[in-house]
């Protein structure tokens, strides 16, 4: 994501949509991601670089939330089924612990900003599940979402650490 940001910035790229799920913590809520240094500094380096372009009014930021629609082309769109209320809420509820003594609660509360996507292309869909984590499906679950009345075609819930907390039996 650095070298790309880069490479726009020299070029001066435009990025008409940058999306993200952080604006509800705050500037500095990337510190707590991660519990190795050289991650939060990558981290650090693509958030500074994406706030700089954002500025000179190369890169424009958009927060992701619930229910909103990126449509793609004529018959196929992005819809955000997540992260919900209840995952922010639960995301804002960890991350009130000292960041000092309790670094890893903290780490782990960014699963809860994990984006959930239907990718939907005529009447044909994907989920896209990332590392969301039980809350998340059983909101989906709850609210249907058009689940049962397109064709699903793949469901990708592969989480990247394989963690037991990313899965629930109906998906």
């Amino acid at each position: 994501m650095f070298d790309l940001l880069t490479f726009c910035k020299k070029w001066k790229k435009p990025i008409k949509s940058f999306y993200h799920t952080s604006d509800v913590l705050g500037k500095d809520y990337w510190k707590y991601f991660e519990i190795d240094t050289t991650d939060n500094k990558r981290l650090g380096k693509i958030i500074k670089l994406a706030d700089e372009l954002h500025e000179t009014g190369l890169l424009e930021i958009k927060y992701l939330r619930e229910g909103q629609v990126i449509d793609l082309f004529s018959n196929g769109y992005l819809k955000c089924m997540s992260p919900s209320h209840n995952e922010i809420k639960e995301c804002q509820r960890i991350m009130e612990f000292d960041p000092a003594t309790h670094k890893k609660e903290q780490s782990s509360a960014a699963n809860y900003l994990a984006t959930i996507f239907k990718l939907k292309i005529d009447n044909n869909f994907a989920l896209l599940t990332s590392d969301a984590e039980i809350l998340a499906f059983q909101t989906i679950i709850k609210r249907r979402w058009g689940l049962l009345e397109d064709k699903m075609l793949v469901l990708s819930q592969m989480s990247h650490h394989g963690s037991f907390k990313n899965y629930k039996d109906p998906f």
